[in-house]
């Protein structure tokens, strides 16, 4: 075989091998999850609110921006889902669920979502969580 002949050969390999990584990749978000405050409605009730931050800015940002909406975000207490939500277009969440204890943290949780699932194409959008604790400044 002629080296001109091995050339285009090992040409055509790599232009199909490079083709197929083109085509075959992982798209992975990472969203940190700012929880904003507990808003007491009554002894039982309160307004759990924050939002997604998407690579370091608000969820606007166009090029990631489906990390940031719809996403569902569980509020938890010593170890207990005691509200969950999901993100409006913007990012935000506003769970409503019963009052925890004054000075009690409470953790938000994002969980991890695929918006495009399957072998060659896949956007992973990562979970988060964020505690909130009244007793430390925000």
């Amino acid at each position: 075989m002629s080296q001109a002949a091995r050339l285009a050969g090992m040409v055509a390999v790599l232009l199909s091998l490079s083709l197929g990584v083109a085509s075959a990749h992982k798209f992975h978000s990472k969203n940190p999850l700012r929880f904003d405050e507990i808003k007491v409605v009554s002894p039982q009730s309160a307004i759990f609110q924050g939002e997604v931050v998407v690579d370091g800015r608000i969820s606007q940002d166009p090029v990631h921006i489906d990390c940031g909406k719809r996403r569902l975000v569980k509020i938890i207490h010593k170890g207990v889902v005691i509200a969950k939500d999901r993100t409006n277009k913007e990012g935000l969440f506003s769970a409503v669920g019963p009052a925890p204890p004054p000075n009690d943290p409470v953790t938000a949780k994002l969980v991890k979502e695929t918006l495009v699932g399957n072998d060659r194409h896949r956007h992973t959008c990562a979970g988060a969580k964020d505690t909130y604790n009244p007793n430390e400044p925000r």
